[in-house]
């Protein structure tokens, strides 16, 4: 006759095989039941424990499925793995049932095991992904250092623009008062040399009057020394008629070249100031859209990760769950 005993030795299980080639006294059937009640005792508190850890597997599955994270997930998923690590060391060796279990274990220990990869790697993007954080953030400080420089440079610009518009305006100014001023004096200057014309010419009718009367014999040498003078000074006058005009028309050319002049200093200023403000704007754009797109690059890759976490410990669960069931039905088969 055989016999198979479970002793509870901690949390180990040791298999006590006893063979008898004699029938066995009452003295060691009482020591049998004593033995089988302790190991019924035993697995009777296992199942216990085994419907407590299920009871907690089935409400942190349900917090999960209720809108838990994917760190819950995983410490769930350690968890589980750990308390069927440890029901895996009770079970018998040699039937189907322990067979199945072991299988499903050595899955749980590979899907853990990629598990433990995928964090790895999540936490190397992780890394990647704060280093990129903070050149970005040293980007963006130079960035704004370089706006700094050119709204510096901006009103430094405006700042001389204005400068040399007052100045142009004061020029202006100047330049017209000094013109209204000339031309006054040319006006009045005009205006006497007029009068003066006027009376030459009416000295004039009266000596050719006179000339036309008397007759050329007839001219006394005072007339013709009043001739001469008469002549003399109108040809002064006229020389000095062409020196004012010559002197306004320099003075209006020199003032349109000094206008010329100070339009093209503008122009040029402008032109300055629009190159140097839109060719730093173009160094930022560059730069920011070279820092997004890598950013968004490690982003998109971290993203790939976590998901594929989450595909593995969805994976995990199932497999806990399935495992859980037949643990439970195997400890129900070996209690009865």
């Amino acid at each position: 006759m055989q016999l198979s005993l479970l002793a509870d030795s901690g949390d180990s299980v040791i298999f006590i095989l006893l063979s008898h080639d004699t029938r066995p006294s009452a003295l060691e059937l009482s020591a049998l039941l004593e033995k089988q009640n302790k190991v019924l005792s035993a697995l009777l508190g296992k199942l216990a424990t085994s419907k407590s850890e299920v009871l907690v597997g089935n409400r942190s599955s349900q917090q999960i499925n209720d809108g838990g994270t994917q760190d819950k997930k995983q410490v769930y998923a350690k968890n589980s793995f750990k308390g069927f690590l440890k029901t895996g060391a009770i079970l018998p060796d040699g039937n189907e049932e322990s067979l199945i279990l072991e299988n499903c274990l050595e899955e749980i220990r590979n899907a853990h095991r990629k598990v433990e990869n995928l964090e790895r790697k999540l936490e190397v993007k992780k890394t990647e992904l704060a280093q990129a954080n903070e050149t970005n953030s040293l980007k963006q400080i130079r960035i704004d250092h370089l706006n700094e420089l050119i709204e510096k440079e901006r009103e430094a610009r405006n700042s001389e623009f204005s400068k040399l518009n007052d100045l142009l305006v004061d020029k202006k100014e100047k330049r017209h008062k000094a013109t209204a001023k000339e031309l006054a004096k040319r006006n009045k200057e005009d205006k006497v040399l007029v009068a003066r014309l006027s009376v030459l010419a009416d000295e004039n009718i009266t000596l050719r009057s006179l000339l036309l009367t008397l007759g050329t014999s007839e001219l006394s040498p005072q007339l013709k020394k009043l001739l001469e003078e008469q002549r003399d000074f109108i040809e002064t006058l006229k020389s000095e008629c062409e020196i004012l005009m010559n002197r306004l028309v320099r003075g209006r050319d020199e003032h349109r070249k000094e206008r010329r002049q100070l339009r093209r200093q503008i122009r040029t200023l402008n032109a300055r100031l629009e190159c140097l403000i839109s060719g730093k704007q173009e160094i930022m754009r560059n730069f920011i859209s070279r820092m997004g797109t890598a950013h968004a690059k490690i982003a998109k890759t971290a993203h790939g990760y976590h998901r594929a976490i989450a595909k593995v410990v969805l994976q995990i669960l199932v497999i806990l769950d399935y495992s859980q069931k037949r643990i439970k039905q195997f400890l129900i088969i070996t209690a009865s």
